[in-house]
């Protein structure tokens, strides 16, 4: 339910979100669209061949981002070291994590003003964005900086949300008495020109071979569910074989499983993959994550889990 004025890439991601799928999503409505055709054609048009960047990402800005946030005094360098040994330890657990940020954010909130908060979760959020795309495009030999990264990208997900809230007026729409008349039709017809799509990876993420995947991680959820009574639902086996399919197509993890490396170097480099991934449920599904992370039920879907992806690499491993 919105009242759409965006323009450009703002409208383009607003009215796609309304075909996304989410649990507990039932009924979508959108009342008062002012928007009219033209500004819509002319939302979607830059989008509709292939798009290209208007100017290059420069890596120093990142410098800048890690300066700016160090001025606030929320954290120091210890946090960070302290985090990162933790979060790569092999324990599988977050009991020592959870300290360490508990006391950043309380530094957060003796922020003198609201202002000052919201700052710095942009600036935080802000390294997040621009480090994740970079480290795509460019080999960094900044550890400072995925550490950084590591720790901001958890803070991030720590600190608390904002206090607005949802107005839910769909009790208060009565649509039996609503009033439906054609005003007019409209044919938003894009500018029929060579576009460009990337074919289907080589990942196997193909629909026959996803369906065979999530049907035998079915059957693992199962069998985890009855063995140590973890209640992994529907939509957690969905996040699972999303995670699998980041994961089967990690470039960097590529690379090591098909070097010069041990079995036990590549099934080391594939826990910690999967662990991280995992752990990016850590904010949003605290509960999926915590089911997850035990020791006894992640044992059992990384040994899954790093078959499926010798299954996939079958021809280069």
């Amino acid at each position: 339910m919105s009242r759409f004025i965006f323009g450009g890439v703002q409208c383009v991601q607003t009215l796609s979100r309304l075909n996304r799928t989410k649990s507990g999503k039932t009924d979508t409505f959108v009342l008062d669209f002012v928007n009219d055709t033209e500004s819509i054609l002319e939302s979607f048009q830059p989008y509709f061949t292939s798009t290209e960047l208007s100017g290059e990402t420069e890596p120093d800005k990142l410098y800048d981002l890690q300066y700016e946030i160090n001025e606030f005094n929320v954290f120091t360098q210890n946090h960070v070291d302290e985090f990162c040994v933790e979060f790569y330890k092999q324990t599988e657990t977050d009991e020592k994590l959870q300290p360490i940020l508990n006391q950043v954010v309380e530094n957060w909130r003796n922020l003198e003003e609201d202002k000052q908060r919201d700052e710095f979760k942009s600036k935080i959020q802000s390294f997040c964005r621009l480090y994740s795309y970079i480290s795509q495009i460019v080999t960094f030999n900044e550890v400072e900086w995925e550490k950084l990264f590591i720790f901001l990208k958890y803070l991030n997900k720590f600190l608390p949300k904002g206090k607005s809230e949802r107005i839910d007026i769909s009790d208060s729409v009565n649509l039996d008495s609503l009033r439906i008349q054609m005003i007019g039709e409209s044919n938003l017809g894009l500018t029929d020109e060579v576009g460009s799509l990337d074919p289907p990876s080589d990942d196997g993420t193909g629909k026959t071979k996803e369906e065979e995947e999530t049907e035998l991680l079915s059957e693992i959820i199962k069998r985890v569910n009855e063995v140590y009574g973890v209640e992994l639902k529907e939509e957690d086996l969905l996040d699972l074989s999303k995670i699998q399919t980041r994961i089967n197509s990690d470039e960097e993890l590529q690379k090591v499983m098909i070097g010069n490396n041990t079995e036990d170097d590549k099934k080391k480099e594939f826990n910690d993959k999967l662990k991280n991934e995992v752990s990016g449920f850590y904010g949003d599904k605290i509960d999926f994550y915590k089911k997850v992370i035990k020791p006894e039920v992640f044992g059992v879907l990384m040994d899954h889990m790093y078959r499926e992806y010798k299954k996939h690499h079958s021809k280069s491993i």
